[in-house]
């Protein structure tokens, strides 16, 4: 029996689905991995801070898909978003970022970025939610039953 999910074909370049989440909500974030990973069948790296993406930006580049909180703690995953857009390769890898917030300040906040190819989506995320806006944006397709 097939895993569900959702098929994606390989960002230029890149030979697997990877994404990096970043929320400092340490249920919200496994919850969120589990989905992608079993789900959507991404390579998942999930951390809870601004300093740990970045570094593992530095250390493993740009992933196809980058999902960051806009409120994390004491930093703001708006920064990351600027970080990552400043990346050298951004431009042809260009890896889909969706922003999420519980917070009813974020639309604002994201404008903030002056990027409105960015999506947001409200916590807590739905996960089918999030699958449709990947099979939009990333050209995959949705199998039946998923």
């Amino acid at each position: 029996m097939a895993t569900p999910g959702v098929n994606l074909p390989s960002a230029r370049g890149a030979s697997r689905n990877t994404a990096l989440i970043v929320d400092d909500n340490d249920a919200a974030r496994e919850e969120l991995q589990e989905s992608l990973e079993w789900l959507l069948r991404f390579e998942v790296t999930a951390v809870g801070c601004l300093s740990r993406a970045i570094q593992h930006l530095g250390q493993h580049g740009l992933p196809r898909l980058m999902i960051v909180d806009l409120h994390l703690g004491a930093d703001d995953g708006a920064e990351l978003v600027r970080y990552a857009r400043a990346l050298p390769g951004f431009a042809e890898r260009a890896p889909l970022i969706v922003a999420t917030s519980g917070y009813p300040d974020a639309a604002t906040r994201l404008a903030t970025l002056q990027a409105p190819w960015v999506p947001l989506l409200k916590k807590p995320l739905a996960i089918d939610a999030l699958a449709q806006l990947l099979t939009r944006h990333l050209g995959g397709r949705r199998p039946e039953g998923a």
